[in-house]
């Protein structure tokens, strides 16, 4: 199976617990195709169905409640029950039992595709090896969180950059789209429940974050309580996709609280699961950190030690896995992580190299339709039927109800490319002398076998005994056809 008929089918899976929000699974297939990082990101349901192929031994090492989607920006801060700053894990969406190893490998893999796009300086030898470093020595030393308070000031500096800033933040949140009709109940229920006090007055925006989860219904609840906006957020949680790997829907259940309550943490006391809706505190400094928001003079190798040191404090939830781990990690090959993670990464860009060109071509139609739509605007046009004006617009079969990345599947690069010169030459190559009251986009097109204007044995009349438009103009198609 491959990445275009994965990602359909995986949509379609997700389909039967919710109705996913379209204009953002489409933003998340646009984003898919950007970079590398961004698809490893937006893709654990296809990790999940290579990695037992690519990496088998591994594969089958000793089982935890694990994070499952774990990588270099699935970090970031929080508030404990005392108001101390705590980094750590930040997202558990796609917790599930599977092999410790899982979760090293892949953050080790996100580790080398970030140094490969410039996010991370660092060898990619002395990451895997910071990474592994960190996991041993958590695990012999039955974890600790990480306060940012009186210890780990360098990560408190990492993590408070001016980046972060209130000021900042309180503008980017301001600035969300509001939430139009009726919001969930299970929503409104989970947001309410994690107010400081009943009765506040708040309103409701749709918010547009992370990649693995875009789709998923996401809503913002902001409020002003004694002279200052507070804010929650609601997300829509789905089983992980390891239920679609092995379809088996009876067992398909959520471990998000359970893996926040096992863990070495001290955990946030604004997180919360009611029913499928995951509800949390946003602020300034409780939020997940993007890369691109710390600081530059930052040492990286000891940044990844500690992603590989906090990884262990998850699985050391799993009690009696602990025993079993450090053995296999004492006969475990001291290069292997770096191999395995060189090898998923090696399937991530393959799969990354297949997915462009359906991208490539969605977006290439949307310019090809703008740009139909922009030359129609016009006096002719304007008077043709709705229907015969935007008639090669229809050519994309229905494009607003189906995943962009599969309304456009069959078109190749090379038809996009013939297509887009047509369009561009369509003004340069018409007779709009012979015609002046008729755009020259209606006249002419390269590759067109029957001429546009009438019969080809009816004379071209002249400019001034040119009346209204004729009912015989034919128009182009982006392939060259006459419609």
């Amino acid at each position: 199976m491959d990445i275009i008929k994965a990602t359909h089918r995986f949509e379609q899976w997700m389909g039967q617990y919710t109705t996913l929000v379209r204009s953002d699974l489409n933003l998340k297939h646009q984003r898919m195709a950007e970079s590398p990082f961004f698809f490893f990101r937006a893709t654990f349901y296809r990790w999940m169905q290579l990695w037992p192929k690519i990496c088998p031994d591994l594969s089958k090492a000793p089982g935890v409640l694990a994070v499952g989607d774990v990588h270099v920006e699935n970090f970031g801060t929080w508030r404990d029950i005392e108001g101390r700053l705590v980094w750590g894990v930040n997202d558990f969406d796609e917790a599930a039992v599977l092999s410790y190893t899982i979760d090293l490998v892949r953050l080790a893999t996100s580790a080398l595709l970030a140094i490969e796009e410039g996010h991370l300086t660092v060898k990619t030898k002395d990451a895997c090896g910071a990474i592994l470093s960190g996991y041993e020595q958590s695990m012999v030393e039955g974890g600790r969180p990480f306060v940012l308070e009186e210890e780990n000031t360098w990560l408190r500096r990492i993590a408070t950059s001016e980046l972060r800033d209130p000021v900042h933040f309180w503008q980017k949140l301001g600035s969300l789209q509001k939430f139009q009709g009726r919001i969930p109940a299970g929503a409104k229920q989970a947001l309410e429940s994690l107010w400081p006090k009943p009765g506040l007055a708040y309103k409701v925006f749709r918010r547009v974050a992370g990649l693995g989860s875009l789709g998923h219904a996401r809503l913002v609840a902001i409020a002003q309580l004694d002279g200052g906006r507070i804010a929650r957020e609601a997300k829509l949680v789905l089983p992980s996709a390891l239920y679609w790997v092995e379809q088996k829907k009876a067992r398909a259940k959520l471990l998000y609280q359970k893996i926040l309550a096992s863990a070495v943490r001290c955990p946030d006391p604004y997180v919360k699961l009611r029913g499928s809706w995951l509800v949390r505190r946003l602020s300034p400094h409780c939020s997940r950190i993007d890369l691109s928001l710390l600081p530059r003079d930052r040492d990286d190798v000891r940044l990844l030690n500690a992603m590989g040191w906090e990884t262990a404090n998850i699985h050391l939830g799993s009690r009696k896995a602990r025993d079993r781990i450090r053995l296999h990690l004492r006969h475990m090959r001291p290069n292997l992580l770096s191999c395995a993670s060189k090898d998923m990464a090696e399937a991530v860009h393959k799969d990354w190299q297949a997915w462009r060109p359906s991208q490539v071509s969605s977006l290439a139609w949307g310019k090809i339709r703008s740009n139909g739509l922009k030359a129609r605007s016009d006096p002719v046009a304007a008077n043709m039927p709705e229907s015969n004006r935007f008639a090669p617009l229809n050519l994309t079969r229905n494009r607003s109800d189906a995943p962009s990345s599969f309304v456009l599947d069959s078109l190749r690069p090379s038809l996009v490319g013939l297509a887009s010169q047509t369009w561009q030459t369509l003004s340069s190559n018409a007779h709009a002398q012979d015609r002046p009251d008729v755009p020259a986009h209606l006249l002419r097109c390269p590759g067109a076998q029957k001429p546009l204007y009438g019969s080809p044995h009816r004379p071209r009349p002249s400019a001034a005994a040119v009346g209204q438009p004729t009912p015989f103009v034919r128009r182009c198609g982006p392939q060259g056809r006459v419609d």
